[in-house]
């Protein structure tokens, strides 16, 4: 068996598990709706299950593990199976009788005779189980057994006749096929062996005829060629004057140029002094901003320290006030005790009056001190929040002053480096006016040269024409030979 044969047996069988699985799928379908009608609930899920495991199965088998020959033999043995068990679960019955008929001619789609084989012997089994397996109620599929199983022999003749008949057909088709083939195949070779002759002659004429078109072709270039040389000879003549004239503009225009590049170069030195000059304020500004910071900090630092010596007053203020309460409260004790002494006590607490309105007077001034004390200890915050923001002011302006004597020292090293240019392009300017005058004589020289090798390209172009109207009768002969091959080459193939 061919491989073609072997593909569309393939075909056929794919198209048949489609065939068998649907039409076997509909028939489990409208029994298990027959059997929700009747209210066998349990009939109808088994016949469910049956369904879902055909139809993973067939997922399976088919784009899965791939293998869809052996899909006809799983079918064929599951659906006798379920059979088998349907008889021990809802007992023998007519019904099954007829499934069992319905399987054989469902194996009979295949026209595989191993298949049928397997089919015909599980289904006369099946139904000798049934018959067996028959109770009083349905005694008469045990009674007509006989003939069933003749009516079941018949039925499977006539099935096997049906897939041996198919089988010689298609043997005789395979047959057909590989004989048709193995002509095709001769057929294919002797028009290929004479394709290679027709075509190698082809493509000798073919490179023969490509070699002279080209040749034609690069002479007709080369002629054009010459041509435009020629014409561009006196081109290129007149172009050597004008440049003979644009080269003693040049030379005019590099003295000037040199004279110009004189006169900024003497900018150019004024300008670096002047950045000198700047570099040199710039860095005595530095160094006085350093100086006005250590000023600035030294400041600071004596407010820092006045601030100190405020907030120290500001506790022998307070120790005057604790002394003066002490002092007031002691002249009170001192009244009282004098109240108490009558005549002998009014002295001592004349006495104690005064030193009461001494203590009074006391704690007044050291209240005043402490309220003074505490402007002058805010005032001193104040000034010296204000010292510090000059401080950061003061940093701040050297930071960008020493930014601009970096900027200085750049642009002075700047200068420095296109005053070296200057010079180098004085020196070049220089080199031009004298490469301008070697490069007038040159010219003139070549104007000479030009004009020789313009007459000898006009003779040259002469004898390529020539050349080229003889290759061109060459090459129109080729070409009628090529047609006339590939017409011999198209004849043969019809």
């Amino acid at each position: 068996m061919n491989t073609r044969s072997k593909q569309l047996q393939l075909e056929d069988i794919k198209k048949k598990n489609i065939l068998t699985l649907a039409t076997f799928s509909f028939s489990l379908i409208c029994a298990m709706i027959l059997a929700f009608v009747q209210g066998a609930a349990e009939k109808g899920i088994y016949y469910g299950i049956e369904l879902i495991i055909l139809v993973v199965s067939y997922t399976l088998i088919r784009y899965i593990l791939r293998k869809d020959r052996i899909y006809p033999y799983f079918i064929v043995v599951i659906s006798f199976l379920f059979s088998y068990i349907g008889i021990n679960l809802f007992g023998s019955n007519l019904s099954i009788l007829v499934i069992l008929f319905f399987l054989l001619f469902l194996t009979t789609i295949f026209l595989l005779l191993p298949v049928f084989v397997i089919g015909f012997v599980l289904g006369a089994i099946g139904i000798i189980y049934n018959s067996l397996a028959a109770h009083a109620e349905v005694q008469y599929l045990n009674d007509n057994l006989s003939l069933v199983l003749v009516t079941y022999f018949l039925s499977g003749v006539i099935a096997g006749v049906l897939i041996y008949l198919n089988r010689n057909q298609f043997n005789q088709i395979e047959s057909m096929l590989e004989t048709a083939e193995k002509e095709s195949i001769e057929k294919e070779k002797n028009q290929v062996i004479l394709e290679q002759h027709v075509n190698s002659i082809t493509e000798k004429i073919t490179v023969v005829n490509q070699k002279v078109q080209g040749n034609v072709q690069s002479q007709a270039e080369i002629s054009e060629a010459i041509s435009e040389i020629t014409t561009g000879s006196t081109i290129q003549n007149e172009k050597i004057s004008d440049i003979a004239q644009s080269l003693q503009n040049m030379l005019a225009q590099a003295l000037k140029m040199l004279n110009e590049t004189g006169s900024l170069k003497q900018d150019f030195d004024s300008a670096m002094e002047i950045s000198y000059n700047g570099d040199a304020l710039s860095k005595e500004l530095s160094n006085n901003m350093k100086e006005f910071h250590q000023h600035i900090q030294e400041l600071s630092n004596a407010f820092q320290s006045l601030s100190n010596n405020i907030k120290e007053t500001n506790s022998f203020s307070q120790d005057i006030i604790n002394v003066s309460q002490q002092t007031n409260l002691l002249a009170l004790n001192a009244s009282i005790e004098a109240a108490r002494a009558g005549e002998a006590g009014k002295g001592f607490a004349v006495v104690a009056e005064e030193i009461r309105k001494l203590a009074e007077v006391t704690n007044k001034a050291a209240e005043k001190i402490t309220s003074n004390l505490a402007e002058l200890n805010e005032t001193n915050d104040s000034a010296l929040e204000i010292m510090n923001e000059n401080i950061k002011m003061v940093q701040s302006n050297q930071d960008r002053t020493e930014q601009v004597n970096q900027a200085f020292s750049g642009l002075t090293e700047h200068l420095d480096k296109t005053n070296q240019r200057f010079t180098s392009f004085q020196q070049l300017a220089v080199n031009v006016k004298d490469d301008s005058s070697i490069i007038e004589q040159a010219t003139n020289e070549l104007a000479a040269i030009i004009e020789q090798a313009s007459a000898a390209l006009e003779e040259m172009s002469a004898t390529v024409e020539n050349i080229n109207i003889q290759n061109e009768t060459i090459g129109h002969e080729m070409k009628e030979t090529e047609l006339e091959a590939k017409n011999i080459l198209s004849k043969k193939l019809i």
